[in-house]
């Protein structure tokens, strides 16, 4: 192979390399990290939470453990705010029932839920993520994750009940979302 070869193969393989690791330009670097990962942004009508993991060999596993933390806590942010609430069907015939705020809710509760930031410090090597989602956006997938649940366990009724008084439902779960 020529010494040209051999220097353009080179040159090749570093830019690959670099390329591979940049994250995709999500991923920020500096001596500053972004203020909001300190002080969640404050914006009506959504929720966020930010995720951390510590130094990595894979950059991309950083990122993927940082982001796992970001969500699971945005989980938890939900449920403090609608814990032991039902989207309550009372007045409904038969017995009052209602869909329960559980981890599988929460996990689909979370669909749309995106990251907004990212930020490697470079003197740690830990990453930090701030993720977020709508209000709407959640109680939307809630209820929907709620009426699923209760075709899977037989009660097409409630179900039914639930599809006829989505709006309603979804504004008191939207409020509760919303509020502090």
């Amino acid at each position: 192979m020529s010494r040209l070869a051999q220097i353009v193969l080179l040159a090749a393989a570093l830019l690959v390399a670099g390329c591979a690791r940049s994250g995709g330009g999500l991923e920020q670097r500096g001596a500053r990290p972004p203020a909001c990962l300190f002080t969640l942004p404050q914006r009506q009508g959504w929720l966020f939470a930010v995720g951390e993991a510590g130094p990595h060999f894979f950059d991309q596993k950083g990122w993927e453990a940082a982001e796992k933390n970001a969500r699971e806590s945005l989980a938890l942010a939900i449920q403090s705010r609608v814990k032991g609430e039902y989207v309550s069907l009372e007045g409904m015939p038969g017995e009052p029932a209602g869909v329960e705020v559980s981890k599988e809710v929460l996990d689909i509760a979370l669909y749309g839920a995106q990251v907004l930031e990212r930020y490697k410090d470079p003197t740690t090597g830990h990453y930090h993520i701030l993720v977020g989602i709508s209000a709407g956006t959640a109680a939307e997938n809630i209820i929907r994750a709620g009426e699923k649940s209760l075709k899977e366990r037989g009660d097409e009724q409630t179900a039914e009940a639930i599809r006829q008084r989505k709006e309603e439902l979804m504004r008191k779960l939207q409020e509760k979302l919303e509020g502090e």
